[in-house]
């Protein structure tokens, strides 16, 4: 079957990735010319042509939000009117995906109304990673595909912790079906498993109310590995280490899909009984120390893609 013409650009916060993706692929990677004015305000432009080709453009939506959100839409117009055949925004950390509902009367749905700008602008897919609700993807107007993060980092901590003496836990209860997935790659099925319900407060952001573990016997004499997808003021995490330090856990290790932590947080993580955290590079954020560990997500994107490459 013959290949469709492909190229692959990128916003700011995922240059680096993108060229990971266009080597394995073998695909042109595109340079973006970005300029910024005192304003804030910045001017995107590119230089190769695009008419009638597939343009996957790469950009996480992490911190700063908004700034990496009007990026892609940048990109993503100018593609468009470039005469681009089809267009794929691959989004490995797609922000506000926390914000798939409403919570509480009068509130927006700013997941729904990134995606509709997206799709009004022109993208055809949406590829992402460990999306925070799968549930909802149904809904998007944008054909979504989700790819996990979750069999590679089952593999790092596996060189490093042993089953035998472990217990996953999740530090909410909306990560419940997410870390029991976690379980069952890192056992090879069924093993020792708990969670914590975590009360947060519905009018102050990342305010945690009150966080009890489920089971505290089952993490006594243990080595714990709490699992999550994004971490960002880093609090749920750290509310949960205390609880099973206090449970009886012998050790505490994390991990993150989606680090996307910044300052005072990582100065805090450093600080606390988690003794390492695995992540990936979907945020872009390189803010890195010595508890921290990352894996390359590229070969589970490019082996998704690959599929994009034919019509």
């Amino acid at each position: 079957m013959k290949k469709i013409s492909c190229i692959i650009l990128s916003g700011s916060a995922s240059e680096k990735l993108a060229k990971d993706l266009a080597r394995k692929l073998g695909i042109p990677f595109v340079r973006t010319e970005r300029t910024q004015f005192v304003n804030s305000e910045v001017r995107l432009r590119i230089e190769t042509p695009v008419r009638g080709k597939h343009c996957v453009v790469v950009q996480s939506t992490g911190n700063s939000v908004h700034d990496t959100f009007f990026e892609l839409f940048l990109l993503v117009d100018i593609v468009k009117k470039g005469g681009a055949r089809a267009i794929t925004a691959v989004i490995p950390y797609l922000g506000y995906s926390r914000q798939h509902k409403k919570f509480r009367t009068g509130e927006s749905e700013s997941l729904e109304v990134a995606l509709r700008t997206l799709k009004m602008l022109g993208v055809g897919r949406i590829v992402t990673v460990d999306f925070h609700n799968p549930e909802s993807m149904r809904k998007s107007p944008v054909p979504m595909e989700n790819v996990s993060a979750l069999p590679l980092l089952t593999k790092k901590v596996q060189s490093e912790i042993g089953p035998k003496t472990a217990v996953v836990v999740s530090p909410d209860e909306g990560g419940i079906a997410r870390a029991k997935l976690f379980s069952a790659f890192f056992f090879g099925g069924t093993g020792r498993f708990t969670f914590v319900r975590k009360e947060r407060h519905l009018h102050r952001a990342h305010h945690i109310v009150r966080a009890t573990l489920d089971n505290p016997t089952i993490v006594k004499g243990t080595t714990v590995v709490l699992v999550d997808d994004i971490a960002t003021s880093g609090k749920t995490l750290l509310r949960a280490t205390d609880e099973c330090i206090k449970g009886g856990a012998l050790a505490v290790y994390a991990v993150v899909v989606h680090q996307d932590m910044r300052g005072d947080v990582l100065a805090a993580i450093s600080k606390s009984r988690i003794r390492k955290i695995f992540t990936t590079n979907t945020t872009g954020n390189r803010r890195f120390f010595s508890k921290i560990f990352s894996v390359d997500i590229a070969p589970v994107l490019a082996n998704l893609l690959q599929k994009s490459m034919y019509p």
